[in-house]
């Protein structure tokens, strides 16, 4: 069932319902009826620039007993996404500032972590207010509740977030995400950067004796290496908890310089004993 159209009111007959396994929005009102009955046999929804209140993208998640796939390209400006579902494997969400998530099952997703750092302030303002605090993390996560996510994922492989680097609040979510995602087996990150200091968290993360292992992590690929201290630090991070990795697979942009950039690179190999580190043109 596919709907292009101003509003979307979902079948409220159940004969209906229970025939619909697909269905594609785009655009337009998503209109949740009060005697709505659910769709037990909807394994894929993907809304693509649909408007929603929370209240409403929950009550159809939890109507929806055997929901496998969602996918959600969202335009407006949403505080509170929450997903609970205990079918639900692969997940792909463009923009959240709250995101409560409970799928024990999860095994595929990709998230965009860009942050709402104009909230607390931006650019070097923002980062004198904690320069003066020693264990970032500590500080940082007193900003960043809001970007953290609720559950671990005992059953995710397949990992793709897109950060800025550079942007403390977006690097503060992307360890969240780490620190709960141990199972992950392949993690692809894709990033932008701001050629500019700010705190860096993964030399705060490792230098605090923290244990990180990434057990099952076998590939790792970034997109959008600007050879940035911060980046390397992340590299470090991953490297240092990774005793299986297999492949690190680094893309860089077309600005940096290859050489010095390289000589960095070839400093982190030492924290891997087997992992092959390609560092490649994007």
């Amino acid at each position: 069932m596919n709907f292009t159209t101003s509003s979307i009111d979902l079948p409220t007959n159940l004969l209906v319902g229970q025939f619909i396994v697909q269905m594609k929005a785009c655009g337009g009102k998503l209109i949740i009826p009060r005697n709505f009955q659910g769709l037990d046999k909807l394994k894929t929804l993907e809304l693509s620039d649909v408007m929603f209140s929370p209240c409403e993208l929950e009550n159809l998640i939890l109507s929806c007993a055997k929901l496998n796939e969602l996918s959600m390209f969202i335009k407006h400006d949403l505080d509170l996404l929450k997903i609970h579902s205990d079918s639900l494997q692969c997940l792909k969400i463009n923009n959240f500032k709250q995101l409560h998530l409970v799928a024990p099952l999860l095994h595929d997703a990709s998230f965009h972590l860009f942050s709402c750092q104009e909230r607390w302030g931006s650019g070097r303002s923002f980062f004198r207010k904690i320069e003066k605090i020693v264990q970032a993390l500590e500080i940082v996560a007193k900003f960043c509740t809001k970007l953290t996510p609720t559950s671990t994922f005992d059953h995710l492989a397949n990992l793709c977030l897109t950060i800025m680097f550079g942007d403390l609040i977006s690097e503060y979510a992307l360890f969240c995400f780490m620190e709960k995602a141990k199972a992950v087996e392949s993690l692809e990150i894709r990033t932008m950067s701001f050629m500019i200091d700010c705190p860096n968290i993964w030399k705060d993360a490792m230098g605090r004796n923290s244990k990180f292992n990434f057990d099952q992590l076998m590939t790792v690929r970034l997109d959008g290496f600007a050879g940035t201290e911060n980046q390397l630090s992340f590299l470090s991070f991953i490297l240092a908890g990774s005793p299986n990795l297999k492949k690190m697979t680094i893309v860089k942009e077309q600005l940096v310089k290859s050489t010095k950039a390289y000589q960095k690179l070839l400093e982190l190999k030492k924290l891997s004993s087997q992992a092959t580190i390609a560092f490649v043109p994007r």
